[in-house]
């Protein structure tokens, strides 16, 4: 858990002892403290409990991730790069990488996404 958190637990917790505070949660002292001291973290149902005894507004932000790229984007390049590797492999010029690769061309994937590979 944020620095914050933290020193927000141990104003709220106020003039209470860990003890007592610990007890109202009802966990023990030990884990109390690991959460004060940021060696655990609480969980949801610990939260709203501190939530409670300290007359508190809970609030759980989750901010999404922001993706490297779209993965639409990513099969659509996939796509024109597969396109791009046929065409290539298609020109006359490349009969020798061409023959190589043939059973590559004829494959079930390239046949179930209907490009023209013949």
């Amino acid at each position: 858990m944020e620095l914050a958190f933290r020193e927000n637990l141990k104003k709220m917790r106020g003039t209470k002892s860990k003890e007592k505070f610990s007890q109202e949660l009802e966990m023990s002292r030990s884990n109390y403290s690991r959460i004060e001291s940021g060696k655990s973290d609480p969980t949801i149902k610990t939260l709203e409990q501190i939530a409670k005894l300290t007359n508190s507004t809970l609030v759980v932000d989750l901010i999404p991730n922001e993706p490297t790229e779209p993965e639409s984007e990513q099969v659509t390049l996939d796509l024109e790069m597969e396109e791009e590797i046929i065409s290539t492999l298609q020109n006359p010029q490349n009969t020798a990488i061409s023959s190589h690769f043939q059973p590559l061309l004829i494959h079930p994937y390239y046949q179930s996404h209907q490009l023209d590979v013949a």
